[in-house]
């Protein structure tokens, strides 16, 4: 009999070790479970921080390529201004040059005239002194 209560007294004492140890094992997983929670969540917190760092750099982006379609929208409106000044200045060359010819060949008529004109003051000087 004695033996048979120091054999159940030791089964009631493994059954208690092994309910311990099935605790343990309960409480760890408790705890890994509860530590994945925590990463999943972290690196769920990560990913959303990056995805609106990524929006912004896109937004910014996007500002940044209006602004330098406007700056080349600009330089093109001013390679035409430029153009148009050019084509003016060029004309306005051509009128020069022909207002410059059209100077020189009334200069040409006019010492032509005031040749003719000296001439006939030499003839009449020259029918004056006989």
């Amino acid at each position: 009999l004695m033996a048979a209560v120091v054999d159940l007294s030791k089964q009631i004492y493994k059954a208690a070790d092994d309910e311990t140890a099935v605790e343990t094992t309960i409480s760890k997983l408790m705890d890994l479970i509860a530590q994945r929670e925590t990463d999943r969540l972290e690196s769920e917190t990560k990913r959303e921080q990056k995805m609106k760092a990524l929006e912004l750099e896109i937004e910014i982006l996007k500002k940044s390529q209006y602004a330098d379609i406007q700056t080349l929208t600009d330089l093109k409106s001013r390679c035409h201004e430029t153009d148009a000044e050019l084509a003016m200045a060029r004309k306005s060359e051509v009128d020069l040059r022909l207002s410059r010819q059209s100077l020189e060949d009334e200069l040409v008529q006019v010492k032509k005239k005031l040749r003719e004109t000296e001439d006939l003051l030499d003839k009449v000087t020259a029918v004056g002194s006989r």
